[in-house]
């Protein structure tokens, strides 16, 4: 095991103080399934190791043909020091159940957001080998309209605390006021007491310090403000980041946050503006695998992919259609990606049938929840997405879907604006009005081509094309630069992936044609080459094309083009 935070304990005049720790728990595990056990280390994706089979592939073509099913991962650990323990697991597909000793401690269902198990009252005292069992069944399908993956294909951490804590991401750096001189910051600590007593301690930001007294399972939130003078702004330019450090007077631990100060706008008649300049969207859409090594989030890997959307000249990448990692995020922190953090693909009305249509009505909040709480520090993310693509999009109840899964976000984040992908293939339009209206920013699929007499009918609404084809790249870069009210446009997709096999391909005289949609699919392939980089990390002739690489709205000048080589 790998301690990723090292914390040091300090004698305080009431004595030791307590230590947090965050271990990382990805070695040394068991995997079983169909009677069979290996050793495996995390992350993990049992499919990956498999060939698709168009025959027995029950993810079908969406999936890439590949088997899923169940299985289920053992590790044997230590009783760790600490009052509290918990397991943080960062993504688990899907439908994941969690044993400690032969005791359920927990479960969850989406298989895209992380989520956090206390262990504490299953552990054993002493000596004595604890183990803990994650069952997975990704057995019904189809599920996902992608390459899923199947497994523990995030990392896991073992962490230890006090009772009286700062509870899981409950640090919120906002940068409400940036003047060329000065910069306003705030810090929203939330305390946890998990003890059974009353308890309390002193907060401290920046050398101010606020006392919090917590009665037994509260939790309070403190808020500080600081001035940074003649601020460094971020931006993907120039991805300059702070560190907002926060201690607790009953911790050894000081619990360190990244954030960056910049601020940016979205306007129908100024576009979208960042650090208070106008700045055009050269967008990507990105799925969540890592071509040949499946999903498994391999922290290096999830880096490469920013990497290279960032070389192929995209300033904005999408997360279609599901929260990415922690890692994927902090690397468009530091190398300079701007980002549409989306939820769900589909809601209430099924596009497969073991979707997430099963699970919304019991977890859109938890999962909204555990999206938003653990990215809101992102200075990378410019907007929340909610859906693509909805099912239900004609029905009336759709505008009051948007408006639940709105409010869940705005609980946790408003400083950022909300979105979500529609499109139509078929000739009605305007009657997704009441829709667009509970969005912030109105989000096109293949559909930009309606932004006039959509603009004519609401001169206020703000829209981006949320997908497109490449080879519309200098069609869509000519409306984006011609009209404010369009801010950006993102392709599909900026890198090839597993799963909806068939997409884009290319076929011969005599050869099956038709892509993933053709009925039976595409049997042959197991993967989609519509991206502009291939699944190996390669540009194609396809991507050497003209795109956008500078920004003329001011001066009302076609923007300045790049030749790929």
């Amino acid at each position: 095991m790998k301690s990723i935070i090292t914390l040091f304990a300090f004698l305080f005049s009431t004595g030791l103080a307590a230590q947090t720790s965050q271990t990382l728990f990805d070695d040394g595990w068991t995997f079983s399934q169909d009677g069979k056990t290996i050793s495996v280390n995390l992350p993990h994706d049992w499919d990956i190791y498999t060939a698709p089979n168009p025959e027995s592939g029950a993810t079908g073509t969406g999936g890439g043909w590949y088997a899923a099913g169940k299985g289920e991962y053992r590790k044997k650990f230590a009783t760790p020091k600490g009052e509290i323990v918990k397991l943080h697991f960062e993504g688990v597909y899907q439908k994941a159940e969690v044993f400690v000793n032969g005791q359920k401690a927990g479960q969850h269902g989406y298989g895209y957001t992380p989520f956090t198990i206390d262990v504490t009252p299953y552990l054993f005292k002493g000596k004595r080998q604890n183990e803990v069992v994650v069952k997975v069944n990704n057995s019904e399908q189809p599920n996902c309209r992608w390459y899923s993956g199947s497994g523990i294909y995030r990392h896991v951490w073992l962490e230890t605390m006090p009772a009286l804590h700062i509870s899981e991401n409950g640090v919120f750096v906002t940068t409400p006021k940036i003047e060329a001189n000065k910069a306003t910051v705030n810090v929203e600590v939330t305390v946890q007491n998990e003890g059974n007593s009353e308890q309390q301690s002193i907060v401290e930001v920046e050398g101010q310090q606020k006392t919090v007294l917590l009665k037994a399972g509260e939790s309070k939130k403190v808020d500080f403000s600081y001035t940074i003078s003649n601020p460094h702004l971020w931006s993907p330019d120039d991805p300059y980041l702070y560190t907002a450090n926060v201690k607790l007077s009953t911790l050894s631990s000081q619990l360190s946050t990244k954030y960056g100060i910049r601020s940016f706008s979205f306007d129908a008649e100024k576009g979208f503006m960042l650090n208070g300049k106008p700045m055009v969207l050269n967008g990507a859409c990105v799925h969540h695998d890592d071509g040949v090594l499946g999903s498994m989030a391999f922290d290096a890997a999830e880096i490469r992919k920013v990497k290279l959307m960032k070389e192929a000249g995209f300033n904005l990448i999408r997360t279609s259609h599901n929260p990415t990692t922690r890692a994927f995020l902090d690397a468009c922190d530091s190398i300079g990606m701007l980002v549409i953090g989306e939820a769900f693909d589909g809601w209430r009305t099924a596009k497969l049938k073991y979707d997430y249509s099963t699970l919304i009505d019991s977890c859109y909040r938890e999962d909204i929840h555990a999206m938003v709480m653990r990215d809101r520090n992102h200075p990378s993310i410019i907007s929340w997405s909610l859906g693509n693509e909805v099912i239900e999009r004609k029905e009336l109840r759709v505008v009051h879907t948007a408006r639940l899964l709105k409010k869940a976000v705005l609980e946790i984040d408003d400083t950022r604006p909300i979105t979500e992908a529609l499109c139509a293939w078929d000739r009605d339009w305007e009657i997704y009005d009441p829709h667009f209206e509970v969005l912030d920013i109105g989000g096109y699929n293949y559909m930009i081509f309606k932004h006039g007499s959509d603009h004519q009918r609401d001169p206020k609404r703000v829209m981006w094309q949320t997908e497109s084809y490449p080879r519309d790249a200098f069609r869509n870069w000519a409306t984006v630069n011609d009209h404010p009210y369009v801010v950006g446009d993102m392709v599909w997709t900026g890198l090839d992936y597993l799963g909806e096999s068939g997409i884009g391909r290319y076929y011969y005289e005599g050869e099956r044609p038709g892509e993933s949609f053709a009925e039976g699919g595409q049997p042959d392939w197991h993967g989609a080459y519509c991206g502009d980089v291939d699944i190996t990390g390669w540009r194609k002739p396809s991507a050497i094309t003209v795109r956008c690489c500078g920004t003329s709205k001011v001066s009302g000048q076609r923007p300045m083009v790049c030749i790929w080589q």
